[in-house]
């Protein structure tokens, strides 16, 4: 089974000092980390609970629909090639 968990890495800042976003897609004993292109506060982060609370700022719904359709289409492809 695939598993998709979504971290900051605090080495990759920004220029507005905003940490990037980055998926660690593991299967079995195998594990891989990609940045997701999307960056975040550190204070925001935590706030929303990992993105998991409600959320009321704009530029964080876009980013957990960004992050909802990255998990769903490494799931998809997974799947693929798994069959």
């Amino acid at each position: 089974m695939l598993k998709v968990i979504f971290f900051l890495k605090s080495s990759t800042v920004d220029k507005n000092g905003e940490l990037t976003i980055f998926a660690r897609l593991s299967l079995n004993k195998q594990r891989i980390s990609i940045s997701t292109g999307k960056s975040i506060s550190k204070d925001r982060w935590i706030f929303t609970n990992n993105l998991r609370n409600v959320l009321k700022l704009e530029k964080e719904k876009v980013i957990k629909s960004s992050l909802d359709l990255f998990q769903l289409n490494a799931e998809k492809k997974f799947n693929e090639l798994f069959r």
